[in-house]
């Protein structure tokens, strides 16, 4: 955002409204296309978390070097957190 900030009022300083307006124009573009990633990337998260959550539990759980103990408001309470990490994209 800073960035997009800067190279406007680099580009109003220059005092060509087209050069403006091209600027812009980049801006939007980048943003739409780092939201869309970003809705992406969330709609991966969502749909993978659980089987990657269970495969990974599984895993630690059949090592016969550890000893966990799980239960289910645990295993809630980490995919809520995995999930919170990919909320702030596309903001």
């Amino acid at each position: 955002m800073a960035t997009a900030h800067q190279m406007m009022l680099r580009a109003s300083l220059e005092n060509h409204p087209q050069h403006e307006l091209h600027v812009q124009d980049t801006i939007n573009y980048v943003n739409a296309v780092a939201e869309h990633y970003a809705t992406m990337m969330k709609q991966y998260v969502d749909a993978k978390i659980d089987k990657l959550v269970s495969v990974e539990v599984n895993k630690q759980m059949n090592d016969t070097r550890v000893q966990l103990k799980m239960d289910e408001k645990s295993v809630q309470s980490a995919k809520k957190a995995i999930r919170g990490l990919f909320d702030g994209f596309g903001r």
